[in-house]
């Protein structure tokens, strides 16, 4: 039984890296439990067994990206030259997951409540840690220190929501938003060397 357990849990792995490859691909609904089976040459039954449907898989899958992130800009932080790197560098991420993710898999995360749950718990620590970010970002003379941070915060959360439940806003690409709206918003919170710095991304993107 200690071999099958190990073996089932040197899967989970594999299988939350094949979920997550086909989500970004195809989209959450069109993907089966029985096509990421036979990607792995491993039985349905066998998915089932470490969860308990599609949904768990996406939780799990979600909780993997985000740790993953959170790694990469941690160790990222550590060795940048300032702030604005590691704004820059949320950007970069954000917008090559863009050029690699079905936008039905934004859509299709309104069909999956736990999920979106996840999702809405993760966004709240991000606004938990971006006091600290702003302040930081000040100290650097980044950010301009006369902007109420805690209100730009909610600003841009409930620009989040918006995007995500504005059916006017659907088939706009995050490069097209990027460029087109949340460039804006940034370029109004930026010092003149916050700003040579945040539009010197924009002209190599």
């Amino acid at each position: 039984m200690a071999e099958i357990n190990e073996y089932r849990q040197n899967l989970q792995p594999l299988i939350i890296s094949e979920a997550e490859r086909l989500f970004r691909e195809k989209g959450i609904k069109a993907v089966t439990m029985e096509e990421v089976s036979r990607n792995l040459h491993i039985s349905k039954r066998t998915i089932y067994e470490l969860y308990t449907n599609k949904e768990e898989v996406l939780i799990e899958v979600l909780k993997t990206v985000h740790e993953r992130k959170r790694r990469h800009l941690e160790e990222f932080t550590r060795h940048s030259n300032g702030i604005m790197d590691v704004l820059i560098e949320v950007f970069r991420m954000q917008l090559e997951a863009s050029v690699t993710t079905n936008p039905s898999f934004y859509r299709d995360l309104e069909k999956y409540p736990q999920a979106e749950a996840l999702l809405a718990q993760i966004s709240a620590s991000r606004r938990e840690a971006s006091s600290d970010f702003f302040a930081r970002g000040v100290k650097e003379g980044d950010f301009l220190p006369d902007i109420d941070f805690d209100v730009f915060i909610r600003i841009m959360s409930a620009v989040e929501y918006a995007i995500k439940n504005n059916d006017l806003l659907k088939g706009i690409t995050f490069k097209q938003l990027l460029s087109n709206y949340i460039r804006i918003l940034i370029r109004g919170i930026c010092t003149q060397q916050g700003l040579q710095r945040f539009d010197q991304f924009f002209l190599n993107s």
